[in-house]
């Protein structure tokens, strides 16, 4: 899978209002597990961006998408930890 398709994928199925996400959100799918092109398409993107520190911005968003509403999803719920540091001065 290349890049497009993968960051294709996570657009469609995470930002787009007939998406994956979307109808989870609407408790109209079977469950809350995420379908496997999904995960194949995040995978896909860990490879292709293992050397890099720069992503495309059309993949911003989705990658928002998943980081909140997949944790969110999460049994048990993802908790953050209390003594994260909330501002970067404090690392």
């Amino acid at each position: 899978m290349t890049e497009d398709e993968a960051i294709g994928i996570l657009e469609e199925q995470l930002v787009s209002t007939s998406g994956w996400l979307a109808q989870a959100r609407r408790g109209q799918t079977k469950d809350a597990t995420p379908p496997a092109h999904i995960y194949e398409a995040l995978s896909a993107l860990s490879d292709a961006w293992a050397d890099t520190i720069f992503v495309p911005k059309r993949a911003v968003l989705p990658m928002m998408q998943v980081d909140s509403s997949l944790c969110e999803m999460n049994e048990p719920k993802f908790e953050i930890p209390e003594d994260l540091p909330s501002e970067l001065g404090e690392l």
